[in-house]
């Protein structure tokens, strides 16, 4: 017997396999060479702002701008570390998350490294987003219905794109480039919004 699995479906399988956005705990001790290591960034000079926590809004959009905002908007001569800026976005993630490991590592895969940190922080790089939009993406409907119970409460997939804007300094001359981005923050919104992962960048849901 031929057994027809739509697409949707099929996306909604990957999503919850890949994002790790099943509903209810799980067993199990995570996989040691699966988990980020600690970060041991060092500044030069102390931070003397203190940097924005995520919103407590039940706006998956709103939510979701901000998770943008927080992933994308630093500066390396602001005393502040990589690791700053990891702690207040985690600081958001679904309480008792059994993918805070995954969602640690997708934080880092968009900010620099402790060393590209000192490189950048030597050129005194900043970077903000413009134009950032943020909406869910058609595929989610297919996708969530065909999940069901998978999915945990409230799950809910935004599409943000935006561009990417760096500032800094080559040999005393001002150095400025634009590039454009895109990716998926999945996000449990019900009372108020909390992260649950994102996508690699450049690979968003449609």
């Amino acid at each position: 017997m031929t057994v027809i699995v739509s697409g949707a479906l099929v996306l909604a399988l990957v999503v919850v396999g890949v994002y790790g956005l099943i509903a209810g705990p799980r067993t199990g001790v995570a996989d040691p060479a699966s988990s980020p290591a600690p970060a041991t960034s060092a500044a030069t000079t102390p931070a003397t702002s203190v940097l924005p926590g995520l919103p407590v809004t039940a706006d998956p959009v709103a939510y979701a701008q901000a998770v943008a905002a927080g992933l994308f908007t630093w500066d390396t001569a602001s005393g502040h570390v990589p690791a700053d800026y990891l702690g207040v976005l985690l600081a958001g993630a679904a309480p008792g998350s059994e993918e805070a490991n995954g969602l640690a590592s997708d934080i880092r895969a968009y900010l620099p490294g402790d060393t590209i940190w000192a490189q950048l922080r030597d050129y005194q790089t900043s970077q903000h987003l413009t134009g950032a939009t943020a909406i869910v993406p058609d595929s989610w409907a297919g996708i969530a219905a065909s999940a069901g119970t998978l999915l945990q409460a409230g799950t809910v997939a935004i599409t943000v794109d935006a561009t990417r804007v760096r500032d800094g300094s080559w040999v005393g001359e001002a150095v400025h480039s634009e590039h454009p981005v895109s990716f998926t923050v999945f996000a449990a919104c019900t009372d108020a919004c909390k992260l649950l992962r994102l996508s690699a960048l450049g690979t968003p849901l449609r």
